[in-house]
């Protein structure tokens, strides 16, 4: 059904009942914004198309249904950019193409097209995946008989070529430069921790345990469509307890006695990420230092405890890792004298037999 939305500076909107041809529950769908009525009565018209599980469909048609069906069973931020990088970076190219006509070398022509914006490796080859995993909804439910991305290859790399992380006396040079005790804080929590900064923007008092110095991590915060929310950890290992250096909690509790009416479920960082991100490339560029991401802050403590030799285990556990095989992974590579560190002690190990011993 076709409506005039009067609240909607007359803009006209889309209302219907139908049956989910995955699920075969019955559903609703509202669609609200068209400037004309001819353009809501075409999105009615392709919306309910869709609804018929042929390869027939058009490709941006398949991109809408797969993320209706996405809807509840990923996070809404994951949802929120799952559908960024379709919509900017995937559906332009392939549009009202039915998805039967999508052959391996027209993903190709597509990849290439990709590889001409320069975009990371790891961003590239998130944007590949994201196409590769709506042409498997449509082998799973609309007939496709193969998927033509991975006909095609992979393009881009799981993780970049170059970890960038700070030393601890880049670290410690850094600090030096803070000129806000609020941010000097929050660069120290984040550089001691390796807490990610959803986490650490979740932070509340109840999260400080001020008598053992440890910080719990139970949620995380994010900002969508400038709402904002406090939502689980990212995986269940993700709910930890985390011990800190005693001269950070004891800033840290002289740094909440200052927030005036602050109750044990307030944020207690609530400066935005920008600004952080702003005063981190001011102290870097007073201190000489080369410009690193806020999120290489955890890498940076991944590399201070492998050169204290921690081992692998310990660290995944405190990063939250739910595997192992992640953090070996990705800080594998930062253990370089391992390998050599085992055979040494093997070779000591050895037993010798003594030749004069009859």
């Amino acid at each position: 059904m076709v409506l005039k939305d009067e609240n909607k500076a007359r803009k006209w909107r889309v209302q219907l009942s139908y049956k989910d041809p995955v699920t075969g529950k019955s559903a609703r769908k509202q669609k609200r914004g068209f400037d004309t009525k001819k353009e809501a009565q075409e999105w009615e018209r392709n919306f309910l198309n869709s609804l018929n599980p042929t390869t027939d469909i058009t490709f941006s048609n398949l991109v809408e249904a797969y993320l209706e069906d996405m809807k509840n069973r990923i996070r809404q931020s994951t949802l929120e950019n799952k559908s960024y990088v379709l919509r900017k970076h995937v559906t332009p190219f392939f549009s009202d193409m039915p998805i039967k006509e999508i052959s391996p070398i027209v993903v190709r022509k597509w990849q290439n097209e990709i590889l001409d914006h320069n975009f990371s490796n790891t961003f590239t080859k998130t944007v590949n995946n994201q196409l590769s995993a709506v042409m498997n909804y449509a082998v799973s439910y609309y007939g496709l008989q193969n998927n033509p991305v991975k006909l095609a290859g992979t393009i881009g790399k799981s993780k970049a070529d170059e970890m960038k992380f700070w030393t601890l006396e880049q670290f410690n040079e850094f600090i030096s430069y803070a000129d806000s005790e609020e941010y000097k804080l929050a660069f120290m929590i984040l550089f001691y921790s390796g807490i990610r900064i959803g986490e650490f923007f979740a932070l509340t008092p109840s999260d400080f345990d001020f008598e053992n110095n440890t910080i719990s991590i139970s949620k995380t915060y994010v900002v969508i469509k400038q709402v904002e929310y406090l939502n689980p950890p990212k995986t269940k290992k993700g709910n930890r307890v985390i011990g800190m250096p005693k001269t950070i909690m004891d800033m840290l509790k002289v740094y909440i006695s200052t927030i005036y009416g602050v109750e044990d479920d307030d944020r207690v960082f609530t400066f935005s990420k920008s600004k952080l991100d702003n005063a981190k490339k001011r102290y870097a560029n007073e201190a000489g230092l080369p410009q690193i991401r806020i999120h290489d802050f955890r890498h940076s403590h991944a590399s201070l405890l492998i050169n204290l030799d921690i081992n692998v285990m310990t660290l995944a556990d405190r990063l939250g890792h739910e595997k192992v095989d992640t953090t070996w992974n990705t800080y594998g590579h930062l253990y370089p004298n391992k390998k050599t560190e085992i055979v040494n002690k093997l070779n000591n190990a050895i037993f010798t037999p003594n030749e004069n011993k009859k």
